[in-house]
């Protein structure tokens, strides 16, 4: 019983996180986003990166509305499951959404 309770207790500690970073706030955007694509990092992401580049997806600087990036409930599980409660990170998968403002006013 008390190792059900550490393992469910580890792994609501492994908590979903979200970093938004909002460029206009009062944009009339679309619900849903722009791109949205999950990147998956080994060992820690030690010497790994991913680059997202929403002027891009975005056609222009000024039509970025906002960036996040997200740990949801299924990255969170995935990393669970790959040893992350062992602090070993096999895989940590991260989510990347751009919105972008909606130009069709």
């Amino acid at each position: 019983m008390i190792n059900r309770i550490v393992v469910i207790s580890l792994f609501l500690l492994a908590s979903c996180s979200s970093q938004k970073v909002v460029f206009e706030k009062n944009s009339k955007r679309s619900h849903s986003s722009s791109y949205e694509q999950t990147y998956g990092f080994f060992l820690w992401g030690a010497f790994q990166n991913q680059k997202v580049l929403p002027k891009k997806i975005c056609d222009n600087v000024e039509n970025i509305e906002s960036i996040e990036v997200k740990r949801g409930f299924e990255e969170v599980f995935f990393n669970f499951i790959t040893g992350g409660v062992a602090q070993v990170n096999l895989y940590v998968p991260k989510r990347a959404i751009v919105y972008c403002k909606n130009t069709n006013d």
